[in-house]
């Protein structure tokens, strides 16, 4: 027979949960934030913003003067059809076997 616990419950766990966060003194934890924050800058400019305007990009039609129009998933619609998509993927997964 299966014994239950008090432990194993969901409203224990739950309520263990709960305490932990009402014990955390946030107030005391701003500077270690204050130290991270100048990491978490860094990492957005140089991570995430480019990832950001990445996909803006492959939704438009960007020209080399700088002049964009909107046209969504046209790209992506056209690269699907395209034929020799098709063929690179096909060539870009294959892998040789191996000499050993």
């Amino acid at each position: 027979m299966m014994e239950v616990t008090a432990n194993s419950s969901p409203t224990a766990t739950s309520q263990t949960q709960r305490s932990l966060w009402r014990r955390i003194r946030w107030a005391e934890q701003i500077p270690a934030y204050l130290f991270l924050l100048p990491a978490l800058i860094v990492f957005g400019v140089f991570a995430w913003y480019p990832i950001i305007k990445t996909v803006l990009f492959s939704l438009q039609n960007v020209d080399l003067h700088g002049q964009s129009t909107w046209v969504g998933l046209d790209n992506f619609r056209r690269m699907l059809s395209d034929p020799s998509f098709a063929i690179s993927c096909g060539t870009a997964s294959y892998s040789p076997p191996s000499a050993s």
